[in-house]
């Protein structure tokens, strides 16, 4: 029997379906996952975890759809939360920031003279619940990791390109413009990462 396989990784669990092509559901994975709340507004996963509990939700919907063949995968994520990993080993360099986390808001306080043009390329306001602020966070905590990633070291994405990458052995890294605008580092109007943005 042909197969679509949808994955969704959200904030409480990783869940993986296999559905027919007529659209009946065949079989559900769901394994549950933690988010860790901490000072100064915090709020984190551990990106193995992510990783392995969507690997295991997977291997749980494949286990209960009988014989199949998959043609067809999907994924959703939680949008505004990221990872950064190392590109050679695929090892996060910390916890994945959540969108729920408000540890950069002193950050976006500080650029509030931006708000309007970022308001203009992103048709986002200024906030940390987006990953820019909170990169930069990470990146100005950690000279290490700032110059890493300066040398071209280490990747970005939500939690579906930080998937990917893995579920695809490191062959794709990639994003849709819905998940990339999450970011605060896209231009809507040319779907390009901005320059302005990123510096």
């Amino acid at each position: 029997m042909k197969t679509i396989l949808a994955i969704d990784q959200g904030t409480t669990a990783s869940k993986a379906a296999l559905f027919s092509l007529s659209g009946r559901l065949l079989s559900l994975g769901r394994v549950p996952l933690k988010t860790r709340f901490g000072h100064g507004g915090s709020a984190d996963q551990d990106p193995d975890e992510i990783l392995s509990s969507q690997r295991r939700a997977i291997r749980e919907a494949l286990a209960g759809a009988g014989r199949h063949e998959i043609v067809a995968a999907g994924i959703a994520s939680q949008r505004s939360t990221f990872v950064i990993w190392d590109r050679a080993t695929g090892r996060p360099i910390g916890a994945a920031l959540t969108w729920q986390s408000t540890i950069a808001a002193d950050r976006c306080s500080g650029l509030q003279k931006h708000g309007a043009r970022v308001r203009r390329l992103t048709g986002l306001p200024l906030s940390p619940h987006y990953s820019a602020s909170k990169i930069g966070h990470m990146l100005a905590a950690s000279r290490q990791a700032r110059r890493r990633a300066q040398r071209g070291d280490l990747l970005f994405g939500n939690v579906a390109t930080f998937l990917i990458w893995h579920l695809t052995e490191g062959k794709v890294h990639a994003v849709d413009p819905t998940q990339a605008a999450r970011t605060l580092l896209l231009n809507v109007a040319t779907l390009e990462w901005d320059p302005w943005l990123l510096e």
